[in-house]
């Protein structure tokens, strides 16, 4: 492979010196670590992560007692050392994850720890977008980075034993093996890394953090430094947003590392769904002679909405690259221990024996252009002979982990005869990677373009797209600016909510109280109702709407409110949608959007059911779009009924008894709520499962 790789502004955001390099396999390793090392923080421990969860497994019990969860630690480091703040930034999630994730983490943060650790949540990103990176920094002398957030279902040893009753959720029901990666640096590096969360920190709370001033060496006793003295490429993904613009290093690197290969390419990653990233792979395995490519993925992608989506993605590319590969170069593979699978989570790409990156970044196309994402990458030169050296050694224990053979054997095996050759001898034990089978890989039933379910660009952008065709005439491009101008007032709307004190003002408190004359009155409900609609049709958060109105009228009426503005809110914009937008449309319309518009046609229900359970935009712009296509009406409505039933009765119910403990805190009104939220999680989640085999018998 050539030298080069890393360069500051394009394939990185910088270069910065490490004196020492950790590479961790699997979470016990760095979980083990990190609570080594911030017990040792003088001053900062900075944490950004997809997810935070108060009862997030860090170590568990060899007796089978309580595990140490991430609010204890922090409770117990924070106690240890008054001088110690803790700032942790977690994404402000989709909706579509309520019911994997911690309910009102920032209450549950705030309950449960010092109050030296400041939670918040992150939403400066784009529609659709996400914050993914993952990086713990520690005084600014050590930081880590990888696939692993601080939540629960992650913590697992590289045994990977399938009933190991140290995988437990913190409800006590077991989750599947675990497998990802993370990196430990320190020196110029974890000062780069730390610079890069406070940059995240003041863009999403407008507060500035001051570099912390330590004197101590956090690094865990313990951890074997695997490289020493060597420059580390940060790469990043950032989306175009506010007044930052558009960062795409972290593709750049992927690109321009497989363009460099010269004998093997090694990837462990959560999906393979970029079309870039399998193209280029895809040019490279029709090269005659060109490096072998071994993909380890999971078999299965997680819950059945991820397999009809981002899995029927995977399988359309894994075929396109097994149809490019014609001299056998290419391996898909997948993790299995005694049979059960293994839930690769890990983002690794090894190169020749000269290059390796680890990070957060999936090979999606939302993680190489719409997501935030970090990745570590380190490229030994010619000389660098302990750098090559602990690059050939990961590769070889990652491969000895999933193939149940010695590192040693791992090592010699693809020194001898390559990567296919080592994986062909040393597999078909209990431990084993087998083919990725892409023949049975579920559907949606209905066509769904790739850059809706796995977007690029803000999800609002994608729609219009596709909605606007290339072949558009030039009698259609006079309707285009009719259409940016019925665009416009939603638009502005959404710039006032963001940009404007309506912000402040439109909270939960403020429009019940603003709503409250109205209980008095003789349209009393019906008049809440409509306001909801109007309010919905006009942009204000659907959530924040539906608490307002469980505040208003308690749980039950509150719900009944809520679901019928929700659906008389949604038909006002399928309304207007349809009044304004019909006929640019069906002007304009391509060959996709009438083989979209026609499978819609057939399984409109579902289609719609899932456009509320899929974060494809906005509420009000859904409903816009829904009308423009002229959705069937009747399953328009229903689909609206079935999406959004659950999460608007687990708002309203869950709202109206957090706000009676708060207002009347004793053991019984706090226990009754968190037992009334826990059974609405319940049923809820159970709600989406039927939902998903609706979805599984219509295919």
């Amino acid at each position: 492979m050539t030298a080069g790789l890393l360069r500051p502004g394009q394939s990185c955001w910088r270069v910065e010196r490490a004196s020492r390099v950790a590479l961790m396999v699997d979470a016990s390793a760095y979980f083990d670590a990190l609570v080594r090392a911030t017990a040792r923080a003088e001053r900062s421990v900075l944490m950004v992560g997809w997810d935070f969860h108060t009862e997030a497994n860090l170590r568990p019990s060899d007796d089978g007692g309580p595990p140490l969860t991430l609010a204890g630690h922090l409770n117990a480091i924070t106690a240890a050392n008054p001088e110690l703040e803790v700032h942790i930034l977690c994404w402000d999630y989709s909706p579509i994850l309520l019911m994997e994730r911690e309910l009102l983490p920032l209450v549950q943060f705030h309950w449960k720890t010092d109050r030296r650790v400041h939670f918040r949540l992150a939403s400066n990103h784009p529609v659709g977008a996400s914050h993914h990176q993952k990086v713990v920094v520690i005084d600014d002398r050590l930081a880590f980075v990888g696939g692993l957030d601080l939540t629960i279902a992650r913590w697992d040893e590289p045994s990977h034993t399938p009933d190991d009753v140290r995988r437990r959720l913190p409800n006590g029901d077991p989750y599947g093996a675990f497998h990802d990666v993370q990196v430990a640096v320190d020196g110029d590096a974890a000062r780069a890394l730390g610079e890069l969360v406070r940059r995240r920190w003041a863009a999403a709370t407008r507060v500035h953090l001051e570099p912390p001033i330590a004197g101590g060496d956090p690094w865990p006793a313990g951890l074997r430094a695997s490289m020493r003295d060597v420059d580390v490429g940060i790469a990043r993904t950032q989306p175009a947003h506010s007044v930052y613009a558009p960062v795409h290093e972290v593709e750049r690197l992927y690109l321009d590392a497989i363009a460099a290969a010269r004998d093997r390419i090694y990837i462990e990653n959560q999906y393979v769904t970029s079309h870039r990233i399998e193209r280029a792979l895809r040019e490279r395995l029709a090269e005659p002679g060109g490096p072998e490519v071994v993909l380890v993925t999971p078999r299965t992608q997680s819950g059945r909405l991820e397999q009809v989506t981002m899995g029927a993605i995977r399988a359309r590319l894994v075929r396109a690259l097994r149809a490019a590969d014609r001299e056998d170069r290419l391996r898909v593979l997948c993790p299995v221990v005694d049979g059960a699978e293994v839930n690769v989570h890990a983002k690794v790409m090894i190169v020749d024996d000269t290059f390796v990156r680890v990070g957060s970044a999936n090979l999606s196309a939302r993680s190489m252009r719409l997501d935030t994402e970090c990745d570590l990458a380190i490229e030994a030169g010619p000389d660098d002979a302990a750098s090559r050296q602990a690059i050939v050694e990961l590769r070889a224990t990652l491969l000895s982990e999933h193939l149940g053979a010695v590192p040693s054997a791992v090592r010699d095996a693809i020194a001898e005869g390559g990567l296919r050759s080592a994986i062909d001898r040393l597999g078909g034990g209990r431990r084993a990677l087998v083919p990725l089978d892409v023949d049975d890989a579920p559907a949606l039933g209905v066509e769904v373009p790739d850059d809706v379910v796995d977007p690029e660009q803000p999800l609002d952008e994608a729609l219009v797209r596709h909605a606007v065709p290339d072949e558009a005439s030039e009698a259609g491009a006079r309707h285009i600016v009719w259409r940016v101008a019925v665009a416009a007032v939603p638009l502005a709307l959404l710039g006032l909510w963001l940009w404007t004190p309506l912000r402040d003002w439109v909270s939960p408190r403020h429009l019940a109280k603003l709503a409250a004359p109205l209980r008095e009155t003789p349209i009393g409900a019906a008049g809440a109702t409509l306001a909801f609609a109007l309010a919905s049709v006009l942009m204000i958060p659907l959530p924040v709407l539906v608490v307002a109105m469980a505040i208003l009228y308690g749980p039950w009426a509150g719900f009944a409110g809520a679901l019928a503005g929700s659906v008389l809110g949604a038909c006002a914009g399928y309304g207007i949608g349809r009044a304004i937008w019909p006929s640019a449309v069906q002007r304009l319309a391509g060959r996709r959007l009438h083989r979209l518009l026609h499978a819609v046609e057939r399984r409109g229900l579902l289609a719609t059911a899932v456009l509320r359970v899929v974060p494809v935009g906005p509420f009000t712009l859904v409903n816009l779009v829904s009308g423009s296509v002229r959705l069937r009406f009747r399953d328009f409505v229903g689909g609206n009924l079935i999406g959004l039933t659950p999460g608007v009765l687990l708002l309203t119910v869950s709202a109206d008894r957090v706000v009676r403990a708060v207002r009347h805190p004793s053991a019984e009104s706090i226990t009754i709520a968190l037992a009334v939220v826990v059974a609405l999680v319940i049923g809820t989640w159970w709600l989406r499962k039927r939902l998903a085999r609706l979805g599984g018998s219509d295919r």
